[in-house]
């Protein structure tokens, strides 16, 4: 009897840890980043290279714009890096790669492109970036 009952609390403190480092791993969010981005669906290219936000510029309909976005790991442990895109923008917009790790020191280029559809109204799109950095548990 006393042998169950030391497996069954050693068995629940497992569960309860294997939980906790579950909860870390998806939800234990370090930093939150959110860039605005901008694109002009037009009948001519436009360029804008100004860095303070991802701006696409003029963007012809059926073309592909191409903005680089570097992203480092200033920690001293590995961050799991999530992306999300909002507002009207974020139909035309994708990143070469999400959900990535970055080990420390490490630096990650990622290319975030719009493509506006054939059928696009020409008008200027708009919307953010949103960039979650949480702590890396499993790599």
């Amino acid at each position: 009897m006393k042998n169950k009952t030391i497996a069954l609390i050693v068995s629940v403190f497992l569960f309860i840890m294997l939980g906790v480092l579950v909860y870390l791993n998806f939800f234990y969010i370090l930093d939150v980043q959110e860039l605005y981005m901008e694109m002009k669906v037009s009948d001519h290219v436009g360029l804008n290279i100004n860095s303070s936000a991802i701006y696409f510029g003029k963007v012809t309909k059926g073309t592909t714009a191409e903005r680089r976005v570097n992203f480092t790991n200033n920690y001293k442990f590995p961050v799991k890096v999530e992306i999300n895109t909002g507002g009207n923008i974020s139909e035309f917009v994708s990143v070469s790669e999400n959900q990535f790790i970055i080990y420390p020191g490490e630096e990650k280029n990622i290319i975030y492109y719009a493509k506006p559809h054939e059928d696009t109204p020409m008008v200027t799109y708009t919307g953010i970036t949103r960039v979650v950095y949480k702590r890396a548990l499993f790599s």
